[in-house]
């Protein structure tokens, strides 16, 4: 049976979102490594320079986005919507494109966790870090619902938050004299500041599932407001931060902020304080990152049940929370190849997840460099995800400006050609 033709029953989630908890989501996926690596963006580029492409950027993402959101049906994820607007073929790019973008992510997490953990020790091996970060990453295959994850996010952010508050002290009290000397930046810097701001909107992925889980009710606000709330003060942060670090720390030559000021403060308590607890908020954030991953493993391993016992035997799916498919055993004979099916389904989603997550760990061991891991990520699968895949998507099955997606398609094929070449380039030099 063609995988196109499958129609899964999708029924609400059992236990929605609150709009709080959706709007922390939202925070939270986007302000995390990205956010505290466009100081050194900023510092590459002058700001006549930064600022548009940043204005540029934030307004192209959040654009694409409402998009999605206007396109999805409600409990259809961003895989599904390419299924059914681009075929199976299409919808394979579509997923291939997901994948990447969240897996680099992902891996940036243990280079940027790495990179700051070592600075507390004024040294040490990073790839030490990232292997005892492993095993808490492999614990986020078990959860089966954003909700289950809603009040680790509202920790998380709580927490980021106040670490962005603890930099923002320590920048006014203890102001540098070393201003920014922007000179004349050379192609590839330009390249891979432009990457990593787009880097730093993280969490486009994260805005099908944050809807669905959100769903729809007459007593809560439309998701597209909460979305725009939430952009609209993770592109605030973003832009107030990076200028104010530059203008308070000086030029940044580190891809994490607080890397950065360990290196140049030493042991300082408080920034030693504020480092270790970034570092903790990142780890936490790494199942919300990996969640759309997860969305499309079951999806894959529910076809590949189908296709070798057939659709009946998958009759009973029904969905378990926030979209995560489960299958449920009726207790009888008829229920038998469901049940059987389920432990298929459980067993290859497991080992699937398990590799992807080993996968990312093994690629932030060969390369550490966060700076350059977040360019990377940011141009190949950031400009994919965020830029490419919405606009083509609206092209074909939506009724939007024809032109600007064909625009905005062009100009993202170009980007990405550009920044992963230049991002490519400084990792092979690198070595």
């Amino acid at each position: 049976m063609d995988h196109q033709d499958l129609s899964f029953p999708r029924p609400s989630a059992r236990v929605p979102l609150t709009t709080v908890g959706v709007f922390l989501h939202l925070l939270k996926s986007n302000i995390g490594p990205g956010c505290l690596s466009l100081p050194h963006a900023f510092s590459m580029i002058p700001y006549s320079t930064s600022i548009p492409v940043f204005i540029t950027i934030a307004l192209i993402t959040g654009f694409n986005s409402l998009k999605l959101d206007r396109l999805a049906l409600l409990g259809e994820s961003y895989s599904d919507l390419g299924l059914r607007i681009l075929g199976s073929r299409g919808g394979s790019i579509v997923n291939l494109s997901i994948t990447v973008q969240q897996l680099g992510v992902c891996t940036v997490y243990f280079s940027f966790v790495a990179d700051n953990v070592t600075k507390l020790w004024g040294g040490g091996s990073e790839r030490f870090v990232m292997t005892a970060m492993l095993p808490v990453t492999l614990t986020f295959v078990y959860v089966r619902s954003l909700k289950q994850i809603e009040k680790l996010s509202m920790f998380a952010t709580f927490l980021l938050f106040l670490c962005l508050g603890g930099l923002l002290v320590m920048g006014v009290v203890e102001p540098t004299t070393d201003q920014p000397d922007f000179t004349t930046p050379n192609f590839t810097q330009e390249a891979l500041a432009f990457s990593t701001i787009l880097y730093s909107f993280e969490g486009a992925c994260l805005v099908i599932p944050c809807r669905n889980g959100y769903g729809k009710s007459p007593d809560k606000p439309p998701f597209a407001t909460v979305y725009i709330a939430a952009i609209t003060v993770v592109s605030m942060t973003y832009l107030l931060f990076a200028i104010f670090c530059i203008y308070s720390f000086g030029p940044v030559d580190d891809g994490s902020i607080t890397a950065f000021l360990v290196k140049r403060d030493g042991s300082d308590v408080t920034i030693l304080l504020i480092n270790c607890t970034i570092a903790v908020t990142v780890v936490a954030s790494y199942g919300l990152q990996f969640w759309p991953v997860k969305e499309i493993v079951r999806a894959d391993s529910l076809d590949l049940v189908v296709r070798a016992e057939g659709y009946d035997a998958i009759q009973s799916v029904t969905t378990d929370h926030d979209n995560y498919n489960d299958l449920e055993d009726d207790g009888d004979d008829a229920s038998s190849a469901s049940s059987t099916s389920s432990g298929e389904i459980e067993d290859k989603a497991w080992r699937t997840e398990v590799a992807l997550i080993v996968t990312t760990y093994v690629i932030a061991m060969v390369v550490p460099n966060v700076g350059l891991m977040i360019s990377l990520a940011g141009s190949l699968a950031g400009t994919m995800s965020a830029v490419i895949m919405p606009s083509v998507l609206d092209l074909e099955g939506g009724d939007g400006n024809k032109v600007l997606n064909c625009v905005l398609i062009g100009a993202g094929i170009i980007f990405m050609g550009i920044g992963a070449g230049s991002s490519v380039s400084e990792i092979v030099s690198s070595f």
